[in-house]
């Protein structure tokens, strides 16, 4: 799924069947019914996930305005600095997450950088 499929899913519980589904801008319907549900732990967590993913969308643009008025400031110190690359190290994990949603964990680690 991309970005776009992504930020638009909804999941939710059907109080009728059990079932968890998922709909929004994927192109179909999808049901886990109680044969292939997730383990009862576990589904708070799925039905959370679009959710934590656009969540994370909004912590990089907040993170982005930070970083854009820091660079703006005429004050430049080491502490501002340091707080500048903690910031764009909070970026890059949320972009890491988001790309793990997108294209799976396998694929990320085979796109990192070898030591």
């Amino acid at each position: 799924m991309n970005h776009i499929e992504i930020s638009g899913l909804t999941m939710f519980k059907d109080p009728d069947t059990g079932n968890t589904i998922a709909t929004g801008s994927v192109p179909t319907t999808v049901a886990f019914g109680s044969r292939i549900a997730p383990l009862p732990e576990l589904e708070n967590l799925l039905i959370a996930a679009p959710y934590l993913y656009n969540a994370l969308t909004h912590q990089f643009n907040s993170l982005q305005v930070i970083l854009d008025n820091l660079e703006k400031s005429a004050v430049q110190s080491e502490e501002l600095e340091a707080f500048r690359n903690g910031l764009i190290q909070m970026q890059n994990g949320v972009l890491l997450a988001q790309r793990v949603a997108q294209i799976g964990i396998d694929e990320v680690a085979k796109s990192l950088d070898k030591p």
